[in-house]
């Protein structure tokens, strides 16, 4: 059985609990703002401060998860004020957040726009001879 070597890794996750409806308008914004390492997902759950229902604690309602990967706490201290400011995490009932350090993370890289257009073109053969694993920086 193989052990994967754990090292100190400088990326960081921000994870933001929210109101229904305010998810999707901060991943546009994070995208206007460059980042596309950013998850929308939906759960289920309720905040202290949502009205008790019959059994005295409030209702389950849905709430959106947004989670973003940073590359190093320069960009993730950045970016947690950004998320901050922008989701109304600071106004009662805004929904919360906090930020881990990442133990194990996997770089992606997208091919450039030239290697994509050799590609499309026919003209690269490289594509074929190269070993599986991500593209290298453009």
């Amino acid at each position: 059985m193989s052990r994967i070597e754990r090292k100190e890794l400088e990326g960081r996750l921000i994870t933001c609990v929210l109101p229904k409806g305010k998810g999707l308008p901060l991943v546009e914004a994070l995208y206007e703002k460059g980042i596309t390492r950013a998850h929308f997902a939906f759960a289920r759950g309720f905040d202290i401060h949502d009205p008790p229902g019959r059994k005295g604690l409030p209702e389950e309602v849905e709430k959106d998860l947004v989670t973003v990967t940073c590359k190093d706490i320069g960009q993730a201290d950045e970016l947690f004020s950004f998320i901050y400011e922008k989701a109304g995490i600071n106004r009662l009932g805004g929904g919360f957040m906090y930020m881990t350090r990442l133990s194990v993370a996997t770089p992606y890289f997208l091919p450039s726009m030239e290697d994509l257009k050799r590609a499309s073109q026919g003209s690269s053969t490289e594509g074929a001879r190269r070993k599986p694993g991500p593209a290298p920086r453009p």
